[in-house]
């Protein structure tokens, strides 16, 4: 099965018309759960992950995946497109 069927993942493609985003180059993901406090951010780095739970820092996290979610495909489309991108692969 693949990544994007799990219950627990949401993948969503941007496309290159919504424009840059402040995280342009650097990946990151946003671990979330029941409990706010449990919250944690991963960025990658050119040393490896980091991981970041200071609150304002989550704050502007979530922000930015507010943003970047409401200029994404839907999770169905973005599913549909990374298929047909990766069907010759």
């Amino acid at each position: 099965m693949p990544t994007s069927e799990l219950d627990h993942v949401t993948r969503m493609v941007v496309p290159f018309d919504a424009g840059p985003f402040h995280t342009s180059g650097q990946g990151f993901d946003y671990f979330h759960g029941p409990v706010r406090q449990l919250d944690t951010v991963q960025i990658d780095t050119a040393h490896g992950g980091e991981l970041i739970d200071s609150p304002a820092t989550l704050e502007r996290y979530g922000l930015l995946l507010d943003r970047m979610s409401a200029a994404a495909l839907d999770p169905a489309k973005s599913r549909d497109l990374i298929a047909h991108l990766t069907k010759d692969l």
